[in-house]
């Protein structure tokens, strides 16, 4: 049970992701030491995963859709 450094107030517990944050109702979220750093980490993969899939789709279509219509005149 953690409590607020302020107010001494049950902090609640949520997961996001691997890192368990603590909420005071009063005082908002509160991060241990390496919490946000690991918290960003996650973060940064997500969007990294996300633009390479764009980059994948970008380039799929710019490659492969042009000669999919030319074959698919014949």
């Amino acid at each position: 049970m953690t409590r607020c450094p302020i107010c001494k107030e049950t902090m609640a517990h949520k997961a996001y992701g691997d890192v368990d944050i603590d909420i005071c109702p009063n005082h908002g979220i509160w991060l241990d030491k390496t919490e946000l750093f690991q918290i960003t980490e996650q973060e940064r993969r997500v969007v990294f995963s996300v633009l390479l899939r764009n980059h994948i789709e970008h380039e799929l279509n710019e490659r492969l859709v042009p000669h999919i219509k030319k074959l698919n005149r014949f």
